[in-house]
């Protein structure tokens, strides 16, 4: 479902980041188009595209099975899911489309428009739940914004923000419990290329946890922060010169940011959920056998099949220091 904090490094550090005990052990769906999951409670969630309709439809991975989640529309456009608690602590799901919020309940096998968080002239998107407290981003004219939000009373409360610099906006989101975290880019002012941040809302300011810098030869990004166990989880996606991917994480307490190699180029998605990564890949290129993981292009433009794998890592290990928070 869709992609987007740099760390400045030693070179020799990042040398000696190790892979993975194991690299993809289980094969969880195959999609006509790129899926960015999330996952909670048993369940992994994303919109997957059906190809004779061209919708994307969301679908459920519980229980060892794959199946369709009915009572949610189709959109023209993927989802990005969030999947929490719910305000009676029982899993939804939380989704934008076509510019406006909706919640899905499990158990009743429906979807809800969150009219509380509608506002005039406004698009909302990346929501993120846990209980009553809803995390999004609203667009308007004169930019982006991030908003906490009560389910229910439409309360909202505006959060503090990474630096706004030429185009500026949030990627991604995550709430668990009181905790919140983003992932916020912007340009870089009168310098080539866009920073990308990763942050932690703290005592009402924006704690950056992790920074990329993107240039003319590379391009460099952080994706689906996941809070758990007493740390941020999250992806580090580069393209073109510097080193490959990593799956990272950053220690609440301590600041200490650690990482392992990611197995492949291109992820969209690198969920950490028990002790695994979830992770799916895009290929630009075209490739006529892609790997395990990969989303890539078959045959000659215009006629393309996209093909996109989710996969799920052995249990990680091996986390190796690569910086502390700044």
């Amino acid at each position: 479902m869709s992609r987007a904090a740099r760390f400045l490094l030693p070179v020799l550090a990042l040398l000696a980041v190790p892979a993975p005990a194991a690299v993809a052990a289980e094969e969880l769906a195959v999609s006509a188009g790129r899926i960015q999951a999330d996952a909670h409670g048993g369940r992994i969630v994303w919109s997957q595209l059906d190809p004779t309709t061209g919708e994307w439809e969301l679908v459920e991975h519980r229980d060892g099975r794959t199946r369709l989640l009915k009572g949610a529309i189709a959109s023209r456009t993927p989802l990005r899911v969030d999947v929490g608690p719910g305000p009676d602590g029982k899993p939804v799901a939380v989704y934008a489309r076509n510019g406006d919020l909706f919640l899905y309940d499990f158990d009743r096998r429906k979807e809800r428009e969150l009219v509380e968080f509608e506002a005039a002239g406004a698009s909302e998107s990346l929501p993120a739940i846990w209980r009553n407290t809803l995390v999004f981003s609203r667009r308007t004219a004169s930019g982006f914004d991030l908003w906490s939000g009560r389910i229910g009373t439409g309360r909202l409360a505006k959060l503090p923000e990474g630096p706004v610099n030429g185009v500026s906006g949030p990627i991604a989101t995550e709430i668990v419990g009181s905790r919140i975290a983003y992932v916020w880019s912007s340009g870089r002012g009168d310098r080539e290329g866009t920073e990308t941040g990763l942050y932690e809302v703290r005592d009402g300011r924006a704690v950056r946890r992790d920074r990329t810098v993107s240039g003319a030869l590379s391009s460099t990004t952080l994706i689906t922060p996941e809070i758990g166990g007493g740390f941020i989880h999250y992806g580090r996606v580069t393209r073109g010169s510097g080193t490959g991917n990593q799956f990272r994480r950053v220690s609440l307490k301590s600041g200490r940011v650690e990482a392992v190699r990611a197995p492949a180029k291109g992820m969209v998605t690198a969920l950490f959920s028990a002790g695994r990564f979830l992770w799916s890949r895009v290929v630009e290129s075209e490739e006529t056998q892609p790997g395990p993981g990969e989303c890539g292009l078959r045959g000659e433009a215009p006629v393309t099949e996209s093909v996109c794998r989710l996969v799920r890592t052995a249990k990680v290990t091996g986390w190796t220091r690569v910086g502390r928070a700044r």
